[in-house]
């Protein structure tokens, strides 16, 4: 992995970790492990308050769609409900409202 991620950047590709979960984890060891500094973490803003301090605000939702190859988190969009987790119509209607980003790992062959 770290191999390719420096043959992209010696090309001039800009990269990125994206992450649904750990990202606080792993925002501590990706500039040093990976070369990919906090800001190019995709789910989060990074930045600062008045006094300099840094802040992070989590930004991009994840909809699990796909119950045949992964998981399945409904009920929005028509995605299976599960108890293992769940994503409502309600939360997708607020993250549209408020320009959020939604990821949607959903196929049309899982239902």
């Amino acid at each position: 992995m770290i191999e390719l991620l420096k043959y992209l950047r010696a090309n001039g590709y800009r990269t990125y970790i994206v992450t649904g979960g750990g990202q606080d984890f792993v925002r501590v060891y990706s500039e040093e492990v990976y070369g990919i500094p906090p800001e190019q973490m995709v789910g989060t803003k990074y930045g600062y308050n008045k006094e300099g301090k840094p802040f992070l605000t989590k930004e991009m939702l994840v909809l699990h769609g796909d119950a045949k190859h992964e998981y399945a988190y409904g009920p929005a969009l028509g995605v299976p409900d599960t108890k293992v987790g769940t994503f409502t119509e309600t939360l997708y209607d607020e993250a549209k409202k408020k320009g959020w980003i939604v990821i949607c790992e959903c196929r049309q062959d899982s239902q």
